[in-house]
């Protein structure tokens, strides 16, 4: 919305998985306009089919919104914060460090690993930014955390997971995951992108991607899953999957979401872009050249996957 007003918006969600409704699953959604300069910041990739791109999203413990989006090409970083469609504050850096985000302790957690040519090679930076949510000034940077080639992370339990390779020099050779601490000391290898000791079998997807960890949630492990259907005439047509899993691996069940509710995906799909956070699963998406944040009550799941205890095959 031009206004930057805030919309709640009453949803009636088709459940796949049953031939009943809950509208209480979603609890609400919020419309910010995506704007450089008021709104949401962005970037546009160069030769992307989608229009938007951020790299950053999380959500305090109030349910505040922070959004980091930088452009490598001209050298800047914006985070902007919300209170619903309320900025609270905007912060413009004279640099490029956008990557994924975590806020811990009032602080914000970036890891640049952007590269930068080097004697023939790339060096990549490997800097750890902690950020203050209240301003956004930088509080630390964690310079060249590890000399190792990391291909990506991810936050768990406050950590850092990263998929890391010994050399950055190609061939890179082996990969393997590490986990960091929010200091950038080095903690050792772990098992899997989750860091979760029992992690069930129909997990185990490292490469497709198409079931990543939300967090735990009452000694649950929560994850997301997107399954489409890309037949002519049905592309991007799909729906969120929601799982259950016991503390020790046990499947309980699983809720699916008809996808056209969240809005568009942001290029690359960011899994980023889905965070669990005081209760609540915070889905970003845009619609009509707004950011859309969908709430969801993963009580209200938990309640309704209870009821399809039926494993998803895909």
């Amino acid at each position: 919305m031009a206004n930057g007003k805030m919309k709640i918006f009453s949803v009636v969600l088709f459940l796949v998985l049953g031939s009943y409704c809950s509208s209480q699953i979603i609890k609400k959604q919020v419309r910010i306009p995506l704007n450089n300069s008021t709104g949401v910041p962005y970037m546009v990739p160069g030769e992307a089919r989608w229009d938007y791109y951020i790299q950053g999203f999380d959500v305090d413990s109030v349910g505040n919104y922070y959004f980091l989006a930088g452009d490598h090409r001209i050298g800047i970083t914006v985070l902007a914060a919300f209170n619903g469609s309320k900025e609270k504050y905007r912060k413009t850096y004279d640099h490029s460090f956008a990557n994924t985000i975590l806020i811990h302790n009032n602080k914000i957690y970036v890891l640049d690993k952007d590269g930068f040519a080097y004697e023939n090679h790339i060096v990549y930076a490997n800097d750890l930014y902690e950020l203050s949510t209240y301003d956004g000034r930088i509080l630390k940077k964690y310079v060249h955390i590890t000399k190792k080639f990391i291909n990506d992370y991810e936050y768990v339990d406050n950590l850092i997971v990263a998929d890391v390779a010994d050399s950055m020099r190609f061939p890179l050779g082996a990969r393997h995951y590490e986990l960091f601490d929010l200091k950038g000391e080095d903690m050792g290898s772990v098992k899997n992108e989750m860091n979760i000791y029992n992690l069930p079998d129909s997990l185990k997807l490292p490469k497709k991607k198409t079931r990543i960890f939300l967090g735990r949630w009452n000694k649950c492990n929560v994850f997301w899953g997107l399954q489409t259907n890309d037949k002519p005439g049905n592309l991007g047509v799909g729906y969120y999957n929601f799982y259950f899993y016991d503390s020790i691996g046990k499947y309980i069940g699983m809720v699916s979401l008809d996808n056209k509710v969240f809005g568009m995906q942001f290029f690359m799909f960011p899994h980023e872009h889905k965070r669990m956070r005081n209760g609540t699963i915070y889905i970003l998406g845009w619609d009509d050249k707004d950011a859309l944040i969908s709430e969801l009550s993963v009580e209200e799941l938990y309640k309704d996957a209870l009821q399809h205890p039926i494993i998803d095959k895909k």
